[in-house]
């Protein structure tokens, strides 16, 4: 039978976060809206409202990590998103 008793007590704890990892991303960013009356997609008289397309996206071409120095750099291109 193991004895899982602590033979010492713990008196401090050090947990502070240190950032030692390396991430490097570029790319660019694309917008692009369009609005259209409905009155004049539907061949009407009048007043039908419109309708409103809005697109937000972003491009990456670089996306490597380094989790600890002297690691190998990752390729995170395709993966993340």
């Amino acid at each position: 039978m193991h004895d899982f008793t602590p033979k010492s007590e713990c008196n401090s704890c050090n947990d502070k976060n240190v950032n030692i990892g390396r991430v490097v991303v570029s790319g660019f960013d694309v917008e692009a809206g369009y609005r259209f009356e409905l009155g004049r997609l539907l061949r009407t008289a009048g007043d039908r409202g419109s309708i409103s397309l809005h697109m937000i996206m972003t491009l990456y071409d670089q996306a490597k990590e380094v989790p600890l120095p002297g690691n190998p750099v990752i390729d995170q291109l395709g993966y993340a998103g």
